[in-house]
């Protein structure tokens, strides 16, 4: 939990120095909340019996890759998936990667969740189950 709360300090802090401007960090927050955070708020209120921590941490991690594999102009990553209709010239990606991202991320905490319940219920014994 330390370690966590250091990354991601040390990561705020970095888009803190780096981003152009105070909207630039507001356009890109609400880009993460909008991809990695809206499908798990949705799953935990509405879905609550089909996810688990499992899933959530999956989903986490694929919502992000995604969304970074987009690239970001504002903090000058680059992108390094060329979605649909990727634009050569001005470098932007037309296609709607962030929905894409989000979708993504739905998915992936759905399936795994579902899958992790199902190995916990029947094939691994509860004593493994780290999240418990």
């Amino acid at each position: 939990m330390r370690l966590s709360i250091l990354v991601v300090g040390a990561l705020a802090t970095y888009m803190a120095l780096t981003a152009e401007s105070v909207y630039a960090l507001w356009y890109l927050s609400s880009d993460l909340v909008y991809v990695i955070l809206f499908p798990q708020l949705l799953s935990v209120v509405y879905l609550t019996d089909y996810v688990n921590t499992y899933g959530s941490l999956a989903a986490y991690l694929v919502g992000g890759f995604f969304r970074a594999a987009g690239g970001e102009a504002l903090l000058g990553i680059p992108a390094f998936i060329y979605y649909p209709y990727y634009d050569d010239e001005n470098q932007l990606q037309r296609f709607p990667f962030r929905t894409f991202a989000m979708c993504m991320c739905f998915i992936t905490l759905l399936v795994v969740s579902s899958v992790a319940s199902c190995l916990f219920s029947s094939v691994l014994p509860a004593s493994m189950d780290i999240f418990r």
